[in-house]
C-alpha cells in the first residue's frame, strides 16, 4: 500500500487573515495587554472611589470584578493571538490554528461584554453617589450597553452585523473612561 503524502488544506478564513498579517496580529496583542492593564487600573481606581463611600458599595464590587475579569480575558486574548501569529507557519494542522482563533475570538467576546458591565455599572455608582450629573449617567450606561452589544458579534467576527456595534460601543466607552477621569480628577480625593 502506498503512503500518500498529506495534502495541504486551506487555512480558515480567520486563520488565513491571521497569516497574511502577521506583524499587525502581534501588534495587536501588546494593544490588548496594555488595554487590559489600562482597565484594570482605571477599574481600581474606580471602585477605590466607590467603596469610600457608603452608598457604592455594590457598584464598587460589580466595577472592581467585571474589571479584573475583563482584564484577564485581554491578556488572555492578547496570548491566544500572538501564539496564532507567531506559530501560523510552523503548525501544519489547520484545525489547532483555527481553534487557537476562535479561542481568541471567544475571549475577545468575553472582555467586551465585561468591559460593558463595568462601564454601565460605574455610571450608575458614581450616580448613587452623586458624582455625575443624570445625563452623564445616562450616557455611561449607553456607552456601557452598546459595547455590550457589540461584543456579542460572535456570528461573523471581524465582518458580522454587529462588528459596526462593537466599534460604536468600544469608542463611546473609551470616552467614557476620558470623560469620567477627568470628572472624578477635577473633583479631588473623596472626604
Amino acid at each position: 500500500m502506498a503512503v500518500r503524502e498529506p495534502t495541504a488544506r486551506p487555512l480558515p478564513d480567520g486563520a488565513a487573515k491571521v497569516a497574511s498579517h502577521r506583524t499587525d496580529v502581534l501588534i495587536d496583542s501588546v494593544l490588548w495587554v496594555t488595554a487590559g492593564v489600562t482597565f484594570l487600573c482605571f477599574a481600581a481606581g474606580l471602585a477605590t472611589v466607590l467603596a469610600r463611600r457608603d452608598a457604592g458599595q455594590l457598584a464598587s464590587r460589580v466595577v472592581l470584578i467585571s474589571g479584573a475579569v475583563a482584564a484577564a480575558t485581554s491578556f488572555l486574548t492578547a496570548v491566544l493571538i500572538a501564539a496564532v501569529g507567531s506559530s501560523i507557519h510552523q503548525l501544519h494542522n489547520s484545525q489547532t490554528v483555527y481553534v487557537l482563533f476562535r479561542g481568541a475570538v471567544s475571549s475577545d467576546i468575553a472582555s467586551d461584554v465585561l468591559f460593558g458591565v463595568a462601564i454601565a455599572a460605574s455610571a450608575l455608582g458614581l450616580r448613587q453617589l452623586e458624582l455625575l450629573s443624570p445625563r452623564s449617567t445616562g450616557l455611561g450606561v449607553l456607552a456601557g450597553a452598546v459595547f455590550l452589544v457589540g461584543g456579542f458579534d460572535f456570528i461573523t467576527p471581524n465582518a458580522g452585523p454587529l462588528n459596526p456595534v462593537g466599534l460604536i460601543g468600544g469608542t463611546l466607552g473609551l470616552l467614557y473612561v476620558i470623560a469620567v477621569s477627568a470628572i472624578l480628577l477635577r473633583r479631588g480625593p473623596a472626604p
